[in-house]
């Protein structure tokens, strides 16, 4: 054990608002359900393997890509059509929506319910950085800044 260690499994970050607070067990870290949307949002799968949700994570990426080749080929196609990539489109926003929403579920889900009480101490950074990305200066208003 490295000096100034401490001996417990759950071992509590304290840091600031900005930093966001977190804790932390020796196996498996905290993990922050807006910093997996985010990813999730970025490309699909990524936040439900960052919450180690491996083969879901697979499978959305697998789904976004099938999806967009469809959508590729229903555009650029001879054979393609309109029909065609109304239905891409309706199914690849469907997946995408989805995927948000799991990769929340996803990383909260995998938090101790201790890590839960300190993450949701203090407005999340996180958050704020999500609500930004949907319409700019929301986050602002979130952290009241």
């Amino acid at each position: 054990m490295a000096a100034g260690a401490v001996p417990s499994r759950i071992k509590p970050k304290n840091v600031g608002l900005s930093e966001g607070p977190a804790m932390e067990t020796e196996h498996s870290p905290a993990k922050e359900p807006w910093l997996a949307v985010i990813l999730s949002r970025v490309i699909p799968g990524l936040g439900q393997l960052y919450a180690r949700a491996w083969a879901a994570g697979a499978i959305f990426l697998l789904l976004f890509l099938g999806l967009s080749l469809g959508l590729a080929w229903s555009v650029l196609s001879v054979e393609g059509g309109i029909l065609h990539a109304l239905a891409f489109t309706g199914a690849l926003l469907v997946v995408l929506l989805v995927n948000l929403f799991h990769a929340h579920h996803c990383a909260k889900r995998q938090n101790p319910e201790a890590a839960e009480v300190v993450r949701t101490a203090n407005k999340d950074p996180f958050l704020a950085v999500f609500l930004t990305d949907l319409l700019p200066g929301m986050g602002h208003l979130y952290l009241r800044r």
